[in-house]
């Protein structure tokens, strides 16, 4: 893979590290922010235990935001770490290709980059009903609550790894071409 692809994999892996890095393991950053001390994350939220799939916390939620179909959109969250450790695979495996592997690894770091995109493109919408839908309906509750960085920093990784897709396709049959041209065959 061409260097800009290997630095925009290594971007967005960054990037997801700390969008995983968010209450109640880090302060780092938040999907929803609730009144100012109660942030909500990946596994729980401000206070909560660590788990994957979680219920909103009774001094905010009702029965509104408790059922089954937000509990269930909880679990997808865990998609975002996933995403992070398929690019952070691709990232070393694109430093490998460039060192010493050749167009195979790029080949093989551009799939998983890919599936990585795909996943995390998933990951965004389902976050973003979920703490779209959580976010007005405390609102509409007179609740202040705001959309946490961490989706953002989230949609930033999900273009950078789209960037980083396209050129590591794009170094992969470059790679092919150049190889072939270089043995003297005709296409």
């Amino acid at each position: 893979m061409a260097v800009p692809g290997l630095v925009f994999t290594l971007v967005a892996f960054i990037l997801l590290v700390i969008a995983s890095a968010t209450p109640p393991t880090s302060n780092v950053s938040s999907f929803l922010d609730v009144g100012g001390d109660l942030h909500f994350g990946v596994f729980g939220y401000t206070g909560s235990p660590k788990t994957v799939g979680w219920h909103f916390p009774a001094a905010v939620a009702d029965d509104y935001l408790n059922q089954d179909v937000f509990h269930d959109l909880t679990h997808a969250l865990v998609l975002v770490p996933v995403c992070a450790s398929l690019a952070g695979a691709a990232f070393l495996i694109n430093l490998l290709g460039a060192t010493c592997a050749g167009w195979v690894a790029t080949a093989f770091a551009s799939i998983l980059s890919t599936i990585a995109f795909a996943i995390l493109e998933i990951a965004f919408i389902l976050e973003m009903v979920l703490f779209g839908l959580a976010r007005s309906h405390l609102r509409e509750r007179g609740v202040d609550a705001t959309l946490g960085n961490a989706n953002w920093i989230v949609l930033s990784a999900g273009l950078i790894l789209g960037f980083s897709v396209t050129l590591g396709w794009l170094a992969t049959c470059c790679q092919g071409v150049r190889r072939e041209i270089n043995r003297g065959d005709r296409w």
